[in-house]
C-alpha cells in the first residue's frame, strides 16, 4: 500500500501544489489518466470549498489530505478543522433541469458522489473528516 500524506494552507494558492503532488502520486503509482484526473478535479472542488466558504477567521489552517493506493481503489482521505459542514448532506441537484436554468452552485457536491464511492463524512476533535474511494479497476 502506498500513501501519500499532504498538508496544505487554507490558500487558494496552495491548489497548485496540492495537483502537482497528486499527479506525482498517479505517476508513481501507474494509475490511469483519468483516475487522476478524478481525485484532482474532486478534491479541488471539495478544497476550494473549505477554503472559500469554511473559515470564519483569517487565521492560517491547515487541511490535510490522505491518499492511500490499494489494490482496486485508492482510498482518499480529506480532514479539516474548519466550521461543520457534511457535504453528503445537500441534496443532489436536478438535472433535468436545462444547464442554463439551473441555479449557480450545488453541482460540484454532485460530481464528487458520481465519481467517488463509498462516501462517508464524520465530526470528529473539532475537524471534518470526508473518506471516500476512486475506483481503479
Amino acid at each position: 500500500m502506498v500513501i501519500l500524506e499532504l498538508e496544505i494552507k487554507n490558500d487558494l494558492q496552495e491548489l497548485a501544489r496540492m495537483g502537482a503532488e497528486i499527479e506525482s502520486f498517479g505517476e508513481k503509482n501507474s494509475l490511469q489518466n483519468e483516475a487522476v484526473f478524478d481525485i484532482n478535479l474532486v478534491l479541488d472542488e471539495l478544497v476550494t470549498n473549505i477554503i472559500s466558504y469554511g473559515y470564519e477567521d483569517e487565521n492560517v489552517h491547515i487541511i490535510k489530505i490522505v491518499l492511500e493506493k490499494k489494490p482496486d481503489k485508492v482510498s482518499i482521505t480529506l480532514s479539516d478543522d474548519a466550521k461543520a459542514f457534511n457535504p453528503l448532506g445537500k441534496d443532489d441537484p436536478d438535472t433535468s433541469i436545462p444547464l442554463e436554468e439551473k441555479p449557480i452552485g450545488g453541482l460540484g457536491i454532485y460530481f464528487v458522489k458520481q465519481k467517488m464511492k463509498n462516501l462517508v463524512y464524520s465530526r470528529k476533535s473539532g475537524r471534518n473528516i470526508l473518506k471516500m474511494d476512486k475506483m481503479i479497476n
